[in-house]
């Protein structure tokens, strides 16, 4: 009998990968069935191409999702609420907002 290997698939955002096969492109979850994940400044500043100094500008001006306090010095955003803002934006792409 000849063994069965399984491969393990792992899903980040909208790409699904497995050990066997390239990259694919999957739609995103909802955010609602999306498991929790905390994303730090570096993930967050590659995820959404901005540097730091624009994703805090765009916290002052309450225009990006705030981050969460995960320790005294430690601080991190809500995956999910850093997708639903990429997927807002995108809304704006033929407007005048």
């Amino acid at each position: 009998m000849g063994s069965v290997s399984h491969s393990p698939i792992s899903f980040q955002g909208s790409i699904l990968t497995t050990a066997a096969s390239s990259p694919t492109l999957v739609a995103p979850l909802p955010s609602d069935m999306r498991p929790k994940r905390w994303m730090r400044l570096l993930h967050v500043m590659e995820t959404t191409g901005m540097s730091r100094a624009t994703i805090y500008r765009q916290m002052a001006a309450h225009d990006f999702p705030a981050p969460v306090k995960v320790t005294s010095r430690s601080i991190a955003w809500v995956e999910s609420e850093v997708f639903d803002w990429m997927t807002e934006r995108e809304s704006y792409r033929f407007s005048d907002k």
